[in-house]
């Protein structure tokens, strides 16, 4: 059993052995083959700069087995050993070179100005910001030294001082915190200035010019709703878009002088919204101040149009008949066609029945001078206001034919029109279809249940002027302009 063993050890060990003698043929040969190909020269440095004296550890970094070394390290020093150590007595930077070979050639790698050595320590580079640039005595400036630096010591360790105001005394100890807020108490141009310190207590200093001015004004501004409106209407006032560069605009104070007349109508106060509701028609010049919290004031003004509309009257009395009178937007307007006689005027087929119901009907001549005393013919402008209070558009009142969207609808009578096509009288104009007298070299009386017409004063040409008409089967309101023979309806509008 013992002499199994032993031959079985024998057998490894020999086996092992063997293997051994192979793994070793195999690395010379690899060593053999590398050592018959040309070195590539290459090498690093443990530390590349650093002040004097400087010791630098140098590593063979080339491939294919070189044998021999030969370096030039940059100060005049050589050495040929693989991996040399050179310690640079003088300031200065150093181009390195290396130069390798085998059997099979030479390879050489230079790396230009690759040690730097410094004299001695080097002062830190000092910087800061400020934000913002300038400002007022109230503005809260933030100084911020964190871009400082310095060749040797991290940032983290650099220690800084303040001289916020450049009076020559210091504001802060040494601190290693490089952001600081300060505030000015008096407007002026100063020279902030900053002092970095390293680890090794060298110093530099870098200065900024802030300028501090006095508080300014605020700024005053208002909205006004509706922009124009009636004796009836209540407008309100907001001054919440007023602003302050400092102040928040909750703080700001606020009167108001809403007729213009120089006596203030509120007192101070930093509620921004009023509502005013005017007793008597008129153009008024609405006057806002506002104060911030130091004092300083602003002043704005905006026109305030009142019209005293119906002035609360529902009716009027002219010829020996009444009237209805309506309000829309803030005109005032009859809410009946005008029957009242004058020269070139007649009821629709001369029946007084139909003028009851329709009004008369009148020569544009005629119009002009037809409405009561403080009522007049509208003109075609304050037709296209009223026009524009029941939803149509600027670009839709100016122009011609069939215009808006269903605003003939708000103005026709809720009955009396043909083909179903009443209106639901939203505006109070109460449109009835009272026809015209058409003139083709006579008069001949046309449309009535069909359609309504109504002449403007304002002259198209000579011969002609602008009116308005609405018809049974549409809800859009036509202007456009004829002779002015036609017999036509008036609305008077109040002054």
């Amino acid at each position: 059993m013992k002499r199994i063993s032993l031959i079985i050890c024998i057998a490894v060990v020999s086996v092992f052995y063997i293997g051994c003698e192979k793994d070793k043929e195999v690395e010379e040969a690899q060593e053999i083959e590398e050592s018959n190909v040309i070195p590539v020269a290459n090498f690093t440095a443990d530390i590349k700069k650093g002040r004097v004296p400087l010791t630098v550890s140098f590593t063979d970094k080339s491939e294919n087995r070189p044998t021999e070394w030969l370096w030039t390290l940059g100060d005049n020093s050589t050495s040929t050993i693989e991996n040399p150590i050179r310690t640079y007595q003088n300031e200065g930077v150093y181009s390195v070179t290396l130069t390798v070979l085998n059997k099979a050639g030479s390879d050489t790698k230079t790396k230009t100005e690759y040690i730097e050595v410094t004299a001695s320590n080097t002062p830190p580079e000092p910087n800061f910001t400020v934000s913002p640039t300038s400002g007022q005595v109230r503005t809260i400036f933030s100084f911020d030294a964190s871009a400082s630096t310095d060749d040797y010591d991290p940032s983290s360790s650099l220690q800084v001082r303040w001289d916020f105001d450049g009076d020559g005394s210091w504001d802060t100890d040494w601190d290693t915190n490089k952001t600081q807020n300060h505030q000015y108490s008096l407007a002026g141009s100063y020279t902030a200035k900053l002092e970095v310190k390293d680890n090794e207590g060298l110093t530099a200093q870098y200065s900024n010019i802030i300028t501090v001015i006095a508080n300014a004004q605020p700024t005053a501004f208002f909205t006004l709703t509706p922009s124009e409106g009636l004796i009836s209407t209540v407008f309100t006032f907001d001054a919440s878009a007023s602003s302050d560069d400092y102040d928040p605009s909750s703080s700001l104070q606020v009167r108001w002088d809403f007729e213009g007349d120089g006596i203030w109508d509120t007192d101070w106060d930093t509620n921004k919204v009023q509502n005013h509701q005017y007793t008597t028609g008129g153009s008024y010049i609405a006057k806002l101040e506002v104060k911030d919290t130091e004092g300083l004031t602003s002043q704005i003004t905006t026109f305030v149009y009142v019209n005293e509309g119906c002035a609360g009257e529902t009716h009027i009395s002219y010829g020996g008949q009444t009237y209805e009178i309506t309000e829309i937007g803030a005109q005032c307007w009859m809410a009946e066609n005008l029957n009242y006689e004058t020269d070139d005027s007649w009821w629709y087929d001369n029946s007084s029945a139909n003028g009851d119901t329709y009004g008369r009907l009148y020569t544009w001549e005629a119009a002009l001078t037809a409405c009561p005393t403080g009522w007049h013919l509208p003109s075609d402008e304050e037709w296209k206001t009223m026009e524009m209070a029941l939803g149509m558009s600027q670009d839709e009142a100016d122009g011609t034919g069939w215009r808006g969207t269903d605003q003939a609808k708000q103005m026709k009578s809720s009955s009396g029109w043909d083909n179903n096509g009443n209106g639901n009288n939203t505006s109070g104009f109460d449109a009835k279809p009272g026809g015209c007298i058409a003139y083709g070299g006579s008069f001949s009386f046309s449309d009535l249940g069909g359609g309504a017409y109504w002449w403007s004063s304002r002259e198209y040409s000579d011969t002609k002027a602008w009116l308005r008409f609405m018809h049974d089967n549409l809800d859009q309101v036509n202007r456009y302009y004829h002779i002015k023979p036609l017999g036509l309806s008036i609305r008077c509008l109040k002054d």
